[in-house]
């Protein structure tokens, strides 16, 4: 069996330390700890999907394990970027297209046509609003 390569820094198993792949908010190692284990599967997946997404692969299992992620992963792979595919490949999960078709819509996934610079404008403004998520006022 192989052994584990340890994390890349011992300060990620103290609850006050701030860790280097939570790079955009004040959040502690314990703060993170809190956010994986909320009762809000939303919120879990949320930060799980950060730590998958930003950490370096052997620092992920200090927080979370592959069952885990497999659980949440109908949730979580809105929030993985183009790490997707690749927790999809490591753990064998489904690797759908993100985000799905009949999310989107005709009006963002055809390519936009320009007539002159103010239209050009104003269609670029517009997919944007559309690829807008209201609900959780994040881009996707």
């Amino acid at each position: 069996m192989l052994a584990a390569l340890p994390p890349t820094s011992e300060r990620l198993t103290d609850d006050a330390h701030r860790p280097y792949f939570l790079w955009w908010t004040d959040a502690t190692v314990g703060d993170l700890g809190a956010h994986l284990a909320d009762p809000d599967p939303d919120v879990r997946a949320y930060w799980m999907g950060a730590l998958l997404r930003e950490a370096n692969t052997r620092d992920v299992w200090l927080f979370v394990t592959p069952d885990m992620i497999r659980a949440s992963w109908d949730r979580l792979q809105r929030h993985l970027g183009r790490s997707r595919s690749m927790w999809a490949f490591l753990l064998k999960l489904p690797d759908r297209p993100w985000p799905p078709r009949d999310v989107v819509g005709a009006k963002v996934a055809r390519p936009l046509q320009f007539r002159s610079a103010r239209r050009r404008r104003a269609q670029v403004l517009t997919a944007r609003r559309a690829a807008y998520c209201p609900a959780d006022r994040r881009r996707w």
